[in-house]
């Protein structure tokens, strides 16, 4: 299998995770799909400081003092589909404004944003939620600036005229 290396650009760590062919090729196009990846390593990460005693061992695995997370069966990954992103969407610019005031913690705006995803049936975590929107966030300005040296406009994304 072959291994990934994929970086947390908000802590600059680098993290090598051992995934499928296919999600390789996924990643290296698919800038959303790889902070996915990220972001489910980084979860199952947590998860192990968590719950230390747990037998992840068939989760994760260690080489050469990197961790990685074998993706390929899948385990315990959410697949973030368009409706839960729209929401995320729109909670994240519902309550933006009191991150912005200073009004409000980001600890407790990503729990607030958690809550309200799991009322609506999406089982995520505070850390999910933070990578889905960060992902984006990079996603954007790649395209964004993309676009802005082509001149052409030729790149488009779905999410372009969500308001947030």
């Amino acid at each position: 299998m072959p291994i990934i290396q994929l970086i947390d650009v908000n802590t600059g760590n680098i993290h090598a995770l051992e995934v499928s062919k296919e999600d390789a090729r996924k990643a290296n196009k698919d800038l959303l799909f790889a902070t996915q990846l990220l972001h489910n390593h980084q979860a199952s990460l947590v998860q192990r400081l968590i719950y230390p005693n747990n037998d992840t061992s068939d989760d994760i695995q260690e080489t050469s003092g990197e961790c990685t997370n074998d993706l390929s069966e899948e385990k315990g990954i959410f697949h973030w589909p368009h409706e839960a992103i729209l929401l995320l969407l729109a909670l994240y610019g519902e309550h933006e404004c009191q991150i912005k005031n200073g009004k409000m913690s980001m600890k407790k705006f990503w729990n607030i944003i958690t809550l309200e995803l799991n009322k609506k049936g999406y089982s995520v975590t505070d850390l999910q939620c933070k990578s889905k929107m960060a992902g984006m966030k990079n996603t954007y300005k790649s395209i964004k600036d993309h676009n802005a040296k082509s001149g052409n406009n030729t790149r488009r994304w779905q999410y372009f005229d969500v308001s947030t």
